[in-house]
C-alpha cells in the first residue's frame, strides 16, 4: 500500500515579527469555501490526540499521532495574530486547489469523519512520531476503511513558516485521502520511474513552482505491499477524483456559477473602486459571461481579470464585447508567469458592455482551472494615483494659500456625468516634530447624490484598497457627508468623492487638518527659527512643547514669537509643564497674548525652561471662531555665559598636544562643582571629533559651543550641538575658539563622573594611518613631528604611522628617531623600512628591508638605498599587547632623515643556508667572511608562518667556518616556518653590512596520525553489520604486529588480522576478525573498543599518542541511533526479498550472508525490533 508521503525538508525563512496572543486563545477562524457542499475536508489547526496508521502486513500497531496546535512562536496555548493570519492564508491556498469541485474546504469541525462524507488534515507539530522523514502523511481513507485523517507538519515553534509549502502540502495530503496517488517523475526515453515526485503537480512536488501546483495527467506508481513500486500507468487527477473506483469515490465538479451565454450574463457588483465579480472555471471549456450597465458615455475604463489566491491555478483569457455582442478586444495569457489580463477602453460608446472569462491557451497535461476575480475600474484620472495633493493652507474664503499642509481647506468643485471619482491626498510634512493630528472632512452643498471616503495608505504603495478605508459618509441623496480620523506622520491619506448618480454634480469639500492632539503635543524646532501653520476650531486648541534638551545643560534658550490668526481672533498662551502631564493646566500658564484677526502680535523674551527646569508649552486657543493661524519663532541673541569669568568647577584647558591635536580629560560633577568649561583652543583647519563617556547613571549634559564673535561670552546663536558624540569642522584660517561645556543635572544622581576623548581627524585627515595615504617626507633631508597611539578608543587608535620618502640617487639613508621635546623616551617604539615591490600599497614582511623594535631615547638606522620609493613606519611598543581598558599609549616622535653618498665597500653576503632534520633541528647560515653580530630582541626571528607567532630558538656561531646555527626545540610542531635576519645587525669588522634582510623558509613534517576510522568499510552510520574496520593514516607508516587491539566491552579481546595498502600515498589498514562463531563474518551485537598503539606506528617520527575508537554493533540499526525502530523497519521492508544483483539490495540487512534478504534475516530483525543497546 502506498504510504502516500509528501516529502519535504522544512526550509528556514526570514523571521517574522511575532505578535502577542489573540483574545480568542486557540479559537480558529470559521472559514468555509463552499458551506453547502455535501463533502467536507476539515483543516484542523487546534491540535489532535488521535492514533494513526497501518504499515502493510507487518503490523506493529497504531502510532500515537498526538499533534499540538499550529505554532510558529513556541506558544501552543494560544494563536498569535500572525498565526491567525497564516491559518487564513493556508485555508485560501487549499480552497483554491479544490475550487472547481463540489467539496467544502473548512476549518469548522464536521463531527464524525464518516467514509464518503468527511476527511481531516491535521496541521501542526514536527511529525516526530512518524518513523520516516517526511513533511506529511495520509492514506486513501475518504472512500475506504483506511484512516480518514492526514497530517502536515509545521516544524513547531521554529519562529518561521513556509506558507506556500504548508498550503500545497495540505492540498497534496487531502488528495491522498480522496484516493489520488503520486505523480511520479518518468524518464521520457526509457519510461522508467526516476523520481517519486514530479515538479509542478499538486500530487507531485508543487511548493517550488512560481505560481502554484495544478491538477494534471501523468504517470503514477503504487507501492505493492510495502516492498516495491509498480508503475500503474497514467493518472488523470481530475477524472480520478470524479469517478468511482479502487480507493476512490465521486467528488463532483461544482455547478457552473456563471452562464456560458451572453444573454444570461451576470451583472457585476458596484463598489467603491468600480464594479467587481468572482467566478470559477470548473472545466477547461468553461466560459463565464458578465455585464456592466452603468458606463458613462465618453468615459474611459479598464477591465481586468486576475487569479485568486497566492498559489493560483487559473490562467485566464479575457474578452470584451459591446452592447450588440461584437467582440472589440481580447487579452490572452501571453505571459505564463503572470496570471492576469487587462483591457483598456479609452472612449466608451455604450453604457453596456459584456465580459467573457475563459481558460487561456489550449488544453494540455496540466488542468487550467480555478478561481478568479473580474473588475471594471474607472479611468486613471478617477483613481487614487491621480489624486490632487492638498499642499497649501487656505483661507476659509479660499483666497490665500500658505506653504504647509495643515489648516483648513475649502474646495468648491463639480463632477461631469462621465466622472466616477474625485481624489485628494495629503500627508504630514512635519513628521519629525508633529507626532499625530486629526482630520475632519465635510462634503456638502451637493446638487445630487455623492459619497465620501477617507483612506490611509498603510502599505505605502501610493494607492489604497478597501482594507485601508478608515472612515466614510454614505448618506443617500444630496445629504451632507462627514469623515474624521486621527492621522499619523508615517502615512499618506486619500479622500475620495464618488459620483453616485453619474450626473453633473456640484459639491463643496471642507478639509480641516490639525496638528493638535492633547495627548501628544507637537514639538517646536530645537534650534534656529521655525514657522507653524495650523488651525483651531471652536472645539479644540493646539499645543506645542519645547524640546526636552532645553530643560538640561547650561544653555536656557530665549525665544521670540510672532502670532497671526487669519480668520478670527485667537489667544496665544505660554507656560511650563510643571506636573509633566503634557497639558498646559490653568495654574501653569504664565502669559496670555490676544491675537487680532489678520494682525501680527509680537511676543519676546520667552525662556525655554523655567527655574524648575520644566518644559516650555505654547498653546493656541480659539476666541470667537475657527481660524487658520501662523506662529513664527526664533532665538534671542543675548549672551548667557561669560566665558572669561572663572566659574565654580571650571576645569580649564582640555589637554591638547599641539602636534597631536588629540587628548583625553576626565572629571567629576556634583551640586557644588556643577560646571566644567573645557577649552579646545583654536584648532587648525580640519575635521574634529569629541566622544564622551557619560556616567552610567546619567547626571551630566554636554554642549559644544564656539565663540564666533570672539567677545569672550557665549551667545545664544553660538550653541552648536549637544550630546555624547560630537563632530565639527574648522575652516582654513579660522581663529574661532571652541569650548565643551559639561554641566551637572540636579535631577539625576548625586554626582557624575565623565571622560572626554578628543581628536583632530589629523589636521591632517588621517594621513599616515595606511600605506596608501602616507605622510610625505621631504626629499634629501628633513624632519617630521608626529604621534602614534595604541588605544581602546577608535578615535585615538593609530598604532603605526607610515611615511614615504622618494629617493632619486643611490646612497645611504640615515634615520634618527627620537622623542618630541619634553616627551618621555621612546622605549620599545619601532622603526621599519619597506619597499613596496608589487606596487599594491600593502606592505608585507618580505617587502621589509630592515628596522628595529627597541626604540630608546634616540635610535639611529642606516639603510643602503637606490632610486625609488621607500616607506618608513613608526609604531607604538607592542610587547605589552593592547593597553588596559581606559589607557592609551602615546609615542610623540621626531623623525629626522638624510642621505649620504654610497660606500665602495663590499657588503657581507650569505652563501649557504641549509635545513637539517633531527637531531640537529634548525637552520645553518654560512657567511662570506667573518662577521660581527649585535643582535637584540627582534633582530633575528623565527616565526610560524600560518599562526604568525614567534618560535623559541637558540644560536651558535662557529667563527672557523663563518657559520651560524639557529636551533629549534625538538618539540616544535609540524608546520611552515620563516627565519628572518635583519640586515643592519650583521657586519664585517670593517662595518660593511648585509644588503638586505635574510629570509629562509622551511617546513617540519608532522608525526603520523590516524586520519579516519571507518566501520564496515564506509562512513555510513549503520551498525547493522560490522564485518571489518578500516584505519587510514595521514602518511605512509610502518605498522608493528601489535599495532591494533580490539576488545568487546565486558567480554574480552577479539582475534583480528590486518592487511596494508599504501597505493594512495598513505597507509590504509583493513582489520578483519578471526574470532570463531561469528555469523555472516560480522561482530556480535555489543559495545567495542579499538586500541591503536602509538609505539607500533612509525614514520620519520612516531605517532604522538595512543588512539581509542569506540563503536557498537546492533543488527537492524541502519541509522546508528542504538535502536531498532520504525525507520529501520521502513528501510528493511524496501529491500526484503531482494538479492545482491538488485540495485535496491541492502547488504547491511544480509544477516545470514547468503546474498538475499529473506526469512532468516526477517526473523533476526523481528527478534531485535524495539530493542535498544545502551552505551558502554
Amino acid at each position: 500500500m502506498n504510504k502516500n508521503l509528501f516529502l519535504r525538508k522544512f526550509e528556514t525563512l526570514e523571521p517574522r515579527q511575532l505578535l502577542s496572543c489573540s483574545p480568542t486563545g486557540l479559537a480558529v477562524p470559521a472559514l468555509s469555501s463552499r458551506p453547502s457542499a455535501f463533502l467536507k475536508m476539515y483543516l484542523d489547526f487546534d491540535g489532535d490526540t488521535g492514533r494513526w496508521g497501518k504499515l502493510g502486513p507487518l503490523d506493529f500497531g497504531l502510532f500515537d499521532a498526538t499533534t499540538p496546535p499550529y505554532d510558529i512562536d513556541g506558544d501552543t496555548g494560544c494563536f498569535s495574530s500572525a498565526e491567525l493570519e497564516q491559518i487564513q492564508r493556508i485555508h485560501a491556498i487549499v480552497a483554491e486547489k479544490y475550487s472547481p469541485f463540489d467539496i467544502d474546504i473548512t476549518t469548522i469541525n464536521p463531527g464524525e469523519l464518516r467514509d464518503g462524507r468527511a476527511g481531516k488534515v491535521v496541521i501542526g507539530g514536527d511529525g516526530a512520531w512518524y518513523p520516516a522523514r517526511a513533511g506529511g502523511v495520509a492514506l486513501p481513507g475518504f472512500f475506504s476503511d483506511f484512516d480518514n485523517v492526514g497530517y502536515v507538519w509545521d516544524g513547531t515553534g521554529s519562529g518561521v513558516a513556509d506558507i506556500a509549502y504548508i498550503g500545497e502540502a495540505v492540498a497534496h495530503e487531502a488528495g491522498h485521502l480522496l484516493g489520488l496517488l503520486h505523480q511520479v517523475d518518468v524518464d521520457p526515453m526509457t519510461g522508467e520511474v526516476v523520481g517519486e515526485y514530479r515538479d509542478g503537480p499538486i500530487m507531485g512536488k508543487s511548493d517550488d513552482t512560481p505560481n502554484g501546483g495544478r491538477w494534471t495527467v501523468g504517470e503514477t506508481a503504487l507501492n505493492i505491499i510495502d516492498l516495491f513500486y509498480l508503475s500503474l500507468g497514467t493518472q488523470d487527477d481530475v477524472n480520478r477524483l470524479m469517478s468511482n473506483g479502487f480507493l476512490t469515490g465521486q467528488v463532483p465538479l461544482r455547478p457552473d456559477d456563471h452562464s456560458d451565454l451572453r444573454a444570461l450574463a451576470t451583472p457585476l457588483t458596484s463598489g467603491v473602486f468600480g464594479h467587481t465579480g468572482n467566478g470559477v472555471a470548473e472545466t477547461e471549456t468553461d466560459v463565464d459571461f458578465f455585464r456592466i450597465d452603468s458606463v458613462a458615455l465618453g468615459s474611459s475604463f479598464t477591465v481586468q481579470v486576475a487569479s485568486n489566491s497566492e498559489r493560483p491555478m487559473f490562467d485566464p483569457r479575457l474578452e470584451l464585447f459591446d452592447a450588440s455582442g461584437t467582440l472589440i478586444a481580447t487579452a490572452n495569457g501571453s505571459v505564463p508567469s503572470r496570471l492576469d489580463e487587462a483591457i483598456q477602453v479609452s472612449l466608451a460608446t455604450s453604457s453596456t458592455y459584456f465580459i467573457a472569462v475563459r481558460p487561456a491557451g489550449n488544453p494540455g497535461v496540466d488542468y487550467n482551472i480555478g478561481s478568479y476575480t473580474v473588475s471594471v475600474q474607472p479611468d486613471v484620472g478617477d483613481r487614487p494615483s491621480n489624486a490632487v495633493e492638498i499642499s497649501g493652507v487656505q483661507f476659509v474664503n479660499d483666497t490665500l494659500g500658505l506653504p504647509a499642509a495643515f489648516g483648513k481647506h475649502v474646495k468648491v468643485e463639480s463632477f461631469t456625468s462621465v466622472d466616477n471619482f474625485d481624489w485628494y491626498k495629503f500627508s504630514n510634512p512635519d513628521w519629525e516634530t508633529m507626532p499625530r493630528g486629526t482630520v475632519n472632512v465635510l462634503l456638502d452643498n451637493l446638487s445630487s447624490n455623492a459619497d465620501l471616503f477617507l483612506y490611509a495608505d498603510r502599505d505605502f504603495d501610493g494607492l489604497v484598497g478597501a482594507a485601508e478605508l478608515i472612515d466614510q459618509g454614505t448618506s443617500s441623496g444630496n445629504s451632507a457627508e462627514v469623515a474624521t480620523s486621527l492621522i499619523y506622520p508615517v502615512y499618506e491619506y486619500f479622500i475620495a468623492v464618488k459620483n453616485v448618480d453619474h450626473a453633473n454634480t456640484n459639491y463643496r469639500l471642507t478639509i480641516e487638518l490639525d496638528h493638535s492632539d492633547p495627548e501628544h503635543p507637537s514639538n517646536l524646532a530645537a534650534r534656529g527659527s521655525d514657522v507653524i501653520y495650523d488651525h483651531v476650531s471652536l472645539t479644540d486648541s493646539d499645543l506645542y512643547k519645547g524640546p526636552l534638551a532645553w530643560t538640561r545643560g547650561v544653555v536656557a534658550p530665549v525665544l521670540n514669537f510672532e502670532f497671526r490668526p487669519f480668520n478670527a481672533d485667537a489667544d496665544l498662551v505660554i507656560g511650563y509643564d510643571d506636573n509633566a502631564n503634557q497639558i498646559l493646566d490653568p495654574a501653569e500658564i504664565t502669559s496670555t497674548y490676544h491675537g487680532l484677526v489678520n494682525q501680527v502680535t509680537p511676543v519676546t523674551g520667552v525662556l525655554g525652561r523655567n527655574a524648575g527646569r520644566s518644559r516650555l508649552l505654547v498653546g493656541v486657543r480659539h476666541f470667537n471662531g475657527d481660524t487658520n493661524f501662523e506662529l513664527r519663532f526664533g532665538f534671542d541673541a543675548l549672551p548667557v555665559i561669560d566665558l572669561g569669568t572663572p566659574l565654580s568647577g571650571v576645569a580649564g584647558l582640555l589637554d591638547v598636544n599641539a602636534s597631536q591635536h588629540a587628548g583625553q580629560f576626565a572629571d567629576l560633577l556634583n551640586s557644588t562643582d556643577n560646571l566644567d568649561i573645557l577649552s579646545l583652543g583654536t584648532p587648525p583647519a580640519g575635521a574634529f571629533e569629541l566622544q564622551i563617556k557619560p556616567p552610567i547613571n546619567g547626571g551630566a549634559n554636554f554642549e559644544l559651543v564656539a565663540d564666533l564673535n570672539q567677545n569672550g561670552k557665549l551667545d545664544q546663536d553660538e550653541w552648536l550641538a549637544s550630546g555624547v558624540d560630537l563632530n565639527f569642522q574648522v575652516e582654513q584660517g579660522s581663529t574661532t575658539p571652541y569650548y565643551l561645556l559639561a554641566s551637572y543635572d540636579p535631577g539625576s544622581a548625586p554626582e557624575a563622573d565623565y571622560e572626554v576623548i578628543y581628536r583632530d581627524v589629523y589636521a591632517n585627515s588621517d594621513t599616515g594611518v595606511t600605506p596608501a595615504n602616507p605622510r610625505m617626507m621631504q626629499p634629501g633631508e628633513g624632519q617630521l613631528v608626529g604621534y602614534a597611539a595604541l588605544s581602546p578608543e577608535p578615535l585615538l587608535d593609530r598604532p603605526t604611522v607610515y611615511h614615504r620618502l622618494d629617493v632619486t640617487q643611490p646612497g645611504t639613508l640615515h634615520l634618527l628617531l627620537q622623542p618630541e621635546e619634553d616627551e618621555p623616551p621612546l622605549v620599545g617604539a619601532g622603526l621599519q623600512v619597506y619597499v613596496d615591490k608589487n606596487q599594491d600599497e600593502q606592505l608585507t614582511d618580505d617587502e621589509r628591508i630592515t628596522g628595529f623594535h627597541d626604540g630608546k631615547v634616540a635610535r639611529n638606522l642606516d639603510v643602503n638605498v637606490v632610486p625609488g620609493g621607500y616607506f618608513i613606519a613608526v609604531s607604538v611598543p607592542t610587547a605589552e599587547g593592547i593597553p588596559a581598558e581606559e589607557e592609551t599609549t602615546f609615542v610623540d616622535y621626531v623623525l629626522t632623515h638624510s642621505i649620504s653618498a654610497p660606500s665602495d665597500n663590499t657588503p657581507v653576503a650569505v652563501t649557504a643556508a641549509q635545513f637539517q632534520s633531527l637531531p640537529d633541528l634548525g637552520v645553518y647560515l654560512k657567511f662570506s667572511e667573518d662577521i660581527e653580530m649585535s643582535l637584540g630582541a627582534g633582530d633575528l626571528e623565527v616565526t610560524d608562518v600560518n599562526q604568525g607567532t614567534p618560535v623559541p630558538f637558540m644560536m651558535l656561531y662557529d667563527q672557523a667556518s663563518f657559520s651560524l646555527f639557529v636551533g629549534l626545540d625538538p618539540e616544535t610542531p609540524a608546520g611552515d616556518y620563516r627565519l628572518q635576519l635583519h640586515a643592519g645587525q650583521v657586519a664585517d669588522p670593517a662595518g660593511n653590512a648585509l644588503e638586505s634582510d635574510l629570509f629562509v623558509e622551511f617546513s617540519l613534517d608532522p608525526s603520523p596520525q590516524v586520519a579516519q576510522v571507518m566501520i564496515d568499510g564506509s562512513s555510513s552510520p549503520q551498525r547493522s553489520m560490522v564485518r571489518n574496520l578500516t584505519i587510514a593514516f595521514d602518511a605512509v607508516v610502518n605498522l608493528g604486529a601489535d599495532a591494533f587491539l580490539l576488545e568487546q566491552v565486558g567480554a574480552g579481546v577479539i582475534g583480528t588480522q590486518f592487511s596494508i595498502d599504501n597505493s594512495s600515498g598513505h597507509t590504509v589498514a583493513t582489520l578483519t576478525f578471526t574470532e570463531p562463531g561469528l555469523i555472516g563474518n560480522s561482530l556480535n551485537d555489543g559495545n567495542y573498543r579499538l586500541h591503536i598503539l602509538a609505539n607500533a606506528v612509525q614514520s620519520t617520527r612516531a605517532m604522538s599518542a595512543n588512539r581509542i575508537e569506540e563503536f557498537f554493533r546492533l543488527y537492524g540499526d541502519v541509522n546508528g541511533d542504538r535502536v531498532v525502530g520504525g525507520f529501520d523497519f521502513n528501510q528493511f521492508r524496501q529491500t526484503f526479498g531482494r538479492s545482491s544483483a538488485d540495485p535496491l539490495f541492502k547488504s547491511e540487512f544480509d544477516y545470514a550472508a547468503d546474498n538475499t534478504i529473506g526469512g532468516n534475516d526477517f526473523n533476526a530483525f523481528r527478534a531485535r525490533f524495539g530493542r535498544t543497546l545502551p552505551p558502554a
